[in-house]
């Protein structure tokens, strides 16, 4: 049996795989038969055709002529070398390193807390990096807070009620930029409502404040008895003094009634009197007309004589009786009206009320004095801002830029304790303020430095760069290496403290011109033998043309330059700086 180029047959009768341990061979009897000798030469074939033409390339780029190798040995062609002109300010600069420090440093380190033996660091909110505002706790030490506020006099003083001062004022200033109302209370005065104030600044902390009035409440209730007792025994003498006074206008409209019924019973007596002595008359006059009409009348008796005289007499005993009489009940009744008015005069008289008047006098005292005890009492108790609790820095917000001590450590502790200590050195360390750059510079360079000159700030370390100027130049100073070294200082608007403690390269531009102007490397400018100065302007064709120039401010390889007359230079123009190869052969000079 035979098979095509490249396939296998298999002999019938006969097994597809080996048996009892026998192989087969390709090209045996009842194995596989494989022609594979021609397809290893059509492979071979084919990596040649792609092989060849690449070993050829790479022969020819290894295989070079005499003539080629001396071409390639030969320079390059001659060539101009130009720069830009550039339109810009021109900047005379320095440069070197200084050190980025905090302007302001604080160290914050608790004093021992009222009523503990040892000061206990029990919690830090604020970590090295982390920012701090005002209002912030920065720590707790024995339970209490370490507040920070901004200002510049430092709480000298536990701040109790009635307490007054520049240091009260920065604490109502700074309450008032944090929302909490001073209210009426005069500035610099730590009154009631400033009190309040601050215990809504703790309260927002998440603390209480010191209340000493809790302490002092058996005292506080005793005052305000006493206070209560004078007050009520105040009110009884002035009762009393009421009622004495009312007594004496009670008998004044009494004695005013009697008087008046007095004269009103005189009058009705005397017109009594006048009604009955009138009457009187009447009838004596009467019987003295009928005697005089009987003894005129001769026809009268001397019966009916008699009987008038007799009338005559009778009526005239009646006018003095009458007469008396009334006298008599006009004298009893004017008497009465003296009398009434005697008693009417003494109740219009002031009333003597003085022992009334005494009593409530020493019991108003003893009210004004207990009224001043409490008072007293009260100006030394309620809200305490303790000095231990609070720390004024000038400037906020500020960075942590160390902690010294831990959760559990003691500050100024001495003796045994159990924990880890701290007895020495603060709690934390703060800064704040635009940090500055100082830095120590040779002397050469006091010639040109002056405060007010701008400069650049660079950061390697964060890549950030900062405009600034130099603020202070300073007295040579003598190093202990013996060189003779400036202080200097930069200071930026917008340094953040987290740069605090790098080291920075600093560019001072110790001149400048004022606006833009043309530049072009010092190189490009020459002068010729009538001592014009020029510059050498190549076009793109790699022609040529002198441009003369008037020179200015040269600083940093370049110099400012101004055309001359008509001649024309912008920016963009490439100039000549010098040639390459064998080019002034080729160009000329």
């Amino acid at each position: 049996m035979t098979t095509d180029l490249g396939t296998g047959g298999i002999d019938p009768g006969e097994s597809d795989s080996p048996k009892n341990g026998t192989s087969i061979e390709p090209g045996t009897a009842g194995g596989f038969r494989r022609r594979s000798r021609p397809i290893f030469k059509l492979g071979a074939i084919l990596l040649l055709i792609i092989i060849l033409p690449s070993v050829a390339y790479f022969m020819g780029r290894r295989v070079q002529s005499p003539a080629q190798a001396a071409a390639d040995a030969e320079p390059p062609p001659p060539s101009l070398v130009t720069a830009p002109v550039e339109f810009r300010v021109l900047r005379d600069t320095l440069v070197f390193r200084g050190d980025v420090v905090a302007p302001m440093s604080i160290e914050v380190t608790p004093e021992q807390m009222p009523g503990f033996d040892l000061t206990v660091v029990t919690d830090i909110r604020k970590q090295e990096g982390d920012q701090v505002f005002e209002g912030d706790v920065l720590a707790v030490v024995s339970g209490r807070p370490i507040l920070i506020l901004e200002g510049e006099v430092p709480l000298y003083r536990d701040l109790k009620p009635g307490a007054n001062g520049p240091d009260v004022e920065q604490v109502q200033a700074a309450l008032l930029r944090l929302g909490f109302e001073t209210g009426e209370d005069p500035i610099g005065v730590y009154g009631p409502a400033t009190q309040e104030a601050v215990r809504g600044l703790y309260a927002g902390a998440g603390f209480s404040p010191i209340d000493t009035s809790i302490d002092r409440a058996d005292d506080i209730r005793a005052a305000n008895a006493r206070i209560d007792g004078s007050r009520s025994s105040l009110a009884a003498a002035k009762l009393a003094l009421t009622l004495a006074k009312e007594s004496k206008l009670e008998l004044q409209r009494e004695t005013d009634s009697q008087l008046s019924a007095a004269e009103r019973s005189l009058a009705l007596v005397q017109a009594t009197a006048e009604q009955a002595l009138a009457e009187a008359e009447a009838a004596l006059v009467a019987a003295q007309e009928i005697l005089d009409s009987l003894e005129k009348d001769p026809l009268a008796t001397d019966q009916q004589l008699i009987e008038a005289r007799f009338n005559v007499e009778v009526a005239t005993s009646q006018v003095v009786q009458t007469s008396a009489e009334h006298n008599a009940a006009i004298g009893d009744a004017e008497d009465s009206v003296h009398l009434a008015q005697g008693a009417y005069d003494d109740a219009m008289r002031p009333p003597n009320t003085t022992a009334e008047e005494q009593a409530a006098q020493v019991h108003r005292a003893d009210l004004a004095d207990a009224q001043d005890a409490c008072d007293l009492l009260l100006s030394t108790v309620g809200i305490v801002l303790s000095r231990t609790e609070v720390v004024f820095l000038g400037e906020l917000p500020a960075t942590v830029s160390g902690i010294g001590a831990e959760v559990g450590s003691t500050i100024g502790a001495t003796g045994n304790s159990i924990g880890p200590k701290t007895e020495t050195g603060p709690l934390m360390r703060l800064v704040t303020g635009t940090p500055i750059v100082s830095s120590a510079v040779n002397p050469s360079y006091g010639e040109v430095l002056s405060p007010g000159l701008p400069t650049t700030v660079f950061a390697e370390a964060t890549g950030d760069e900062f405009a600034g100027s130099v603020t202070q130049v300073g007295d040579r100073l003598t190093q202990t290496e013996g060189d003779s070294k400036i202080q200097v200082t930069v200071r930026t608007s917008d340094m953040p403290l987290s740069l605090v403690g790098l080291n920075v390269r600093v560019t001072v531009a110790v001149a400048s011109t004022k606006e833009k102007v043309l530049v072009v490397p010092v190189a490009a400018v020459s002068a010729n033998a009538e001592y014009r100065i020029s510059v050498t302007k190549v076009d793109s064709m790699g022609g040529l043309e002198q441009v003369e120039v008037k020179p200015g401010m040269s600083a940093s390889g370049y110099v400012e330059v101004e055309p001359v007359d008509s001649a024309r230079l912008s920016v963009g123009d490439r100039v000549l700086l010098g040639y390459m190869g064998d080019a002034v052969a080729s160009w000329g000079s």
